[in-house]
């Protein structure tokens, strides 16, 4: 009876060990998934940005010499 208790804790102790390692390995891998999202989202809100200013700074380029004639 002892023996088997001792097996299964053993047993218990291996497979928590395995799941534990796995576990870690997906979060890691969502880690970097959302880092890599992240980054990529925010490179394209900078890109979005600099055309709206851009867009505005050739407006206004346009319209300042109008209304000096």
């Amino acid at each position: 009876m002892v023996l088997s208790v001792c097996f299964l804790v053993v047993i218990e102790t291996i497979i928590s060990l395995f799941i534990r390692a796995l576990a870690l390995g997906v979060r890691l891998t969502a880690n970097l998934t959302a880092g890599h999202l992240l980054i990529q989202l925010i490179g394209t809100i900078t890109i979005i940005i600099a055309i709206i200013q851009a867009y505005v700074f050739v407006l206004l380029l346009s319209l300042y010499p109008q209304e000096n004639v």
